[in-house]
């Protein structure tokens, strides 16, 4: 069986990125997936920006995008799954079917641009033969977002890699709290939190490792300053360390150092995230043996199980009750090292159990195996205007 993976974004890599560079959970989950279907003797390409770096990792052909339209005519692949936009939907696949893998909410279109949002439901639901999600909660935002049933969505969430999290969990002395996800997704409340935390446990230290070029993998001044802008936070603070985003194995080590993984979620400014559709820093933390403390939001209470794997907090994050609620949450955690190491060891048997990536690679090939297509003759939304406007983002 013959499947494309297809993403237009600008980030470059190909199968050996997470090795030395630090990547987000897309293109991790992309790497992650393609190289588990390879090792069940799937031919997988996957076609992004890898212009110089192109070839076989793992497996896995990675092929620059240029070439997509030509090889989906000429190679006739039985699948092409497209991510990161949906213009590869309306390119021609002889005998072979088209799924959208959504890993945003869409947010953006969620009350705002019908005129964008009418043109990208038409081809999700004419052009698209499915969409696969990472979560229960993904699936009925996007089947509300985009006016789509319920039955066009399939379910898949991220996975890991076993054999990275075989090291056995080493926290530190003094216990550490640890945060390694986007910086606009949570920072800012914890760095505003940690003085009451650390106000009642003197020697706690939060070790962050955060930064937006995750998904560029360069050096941008824009994306510089908007994390500089959530860090000012932390100066001066006694107790903080901050860490530029690190590569896959740094970061596992990292994770196995800590004591607790913490992650007041809430929705991310400056971007088109309004919560987690998954979120594989907080499965991450999890097979690292790190206990979860975070937002009953989004997919968040699917991918961390509350009182086993972690602990959610309930309400609106910029609440006086939620942010006590999470310091209280914090400090009995810190001041209870049995019931710790009891979520911690839960949270990682469940990771390794349930989400590693030779599971949910069975879980995709029998969905190919058994594929009917969902696709629709016509698309269930028009736009409101009566012809087309041209629409100007002002960011």
């Amino acid at each position: 069986m013959r499947i494309f993976f297809a993403t237009p974004h600008f980030r470059v890599f190909n199968g050996a990125t997470p090795e030395h560079e630090p990547m987000g959970g897309t293109e991790s989950a992309l790497i992650g997936l393609s190289r588990a279907l390879a090792r069940k003797g799937l031919e997988v390409s996957v076609y992004c920006n890898c212009q110089g770096i192109a070839g076989y990792f793992e497996g896995v052909k990675y092929v620059p995008i240029e070439q997509l339209e030509q090889d989906c005519l000429r190679l006739q692949p039985h699948f092409l799954i497209v991510l990161s936009g949906v213009k590869y939907l309306r390119l021609t696949v002889p005998n072979g079917y088209k799924i959208w893998w959504a890993h945003s909410d869409c947010s953006h279109i969620w009350e705002e641009l019908p005129d964008i949002k009418a043109e990208m439901i038409a081809t999700l639901a004419t052009a698209s033969d499915g969409i696969a999600v990472l979560s229960e909660w993904q699936a009925e935002r996007l089947a509300h977002t985009l006016h789509l049933e319920r039955k066009h969505f399939w379910i898949s969430p991220y996975g890991i890699e076993p054999d990275d999290f075989q090291s056995a969990p080493t926290p530190s002395d003094p216990p550490r709290l640890l945060y390694t996800s986007a910086p606009n997704r949570g920072l800012a409340l914890l760095l505003r939190l940690f003085p009451r935390i650390r106000a009642q446990v003197p020697n706690v230290e939060l070790h962050i490792y955060s930064g937006l070029q995750v998904w560029s993998g360069i050096h941008d001044p824009w994306e510089e300053y908007k994390s500089q802008r959530v860090l000012r936070h932390a100066t001066g603070q006694i107790g903080i360390f901050w860490y530029p985003p690190q590569a896959k194995p740094q970061l596992y080590q990292a994770l196995r150092s800590g004591t607790l993984w913490t992650y007041p979620n809430h929705a991310a400014p400056d971007s088109t995230t309004w919560a987690e559709t998954f979120c594989l820093a907080a499965l991450e933390a999890q097979a690292a043996g790190l206990p979860v403390i975070t937002s009953a939001r989004g997919a968040l209470p699917e991918t961390v199980a509350d009182q086993i794997s972690g602990i959610l907090i309930p309400g609106d994050p910029d609440s006086e009750s939620y942010q006590q609620t999470f310091v209280d949450t914090t400090l009995h955690l810190l001041n209870h090292p049995a019931q710790r190491q009891q979520l911690a060891q839960q949270a990682r048997t469940r990771a390794l159990r349930e989400f590693n990536w030779e599971k949910i690679a069975r879980h995709w090939l029998h969905m190919f195996t058994h594929f009917k297509s969902s696709r629709m003759a016509t698309t269930p939304y028009q736009s409101p205007f009566r012809q087309p406007l041209i629409t100007v983002l002002v960011w």
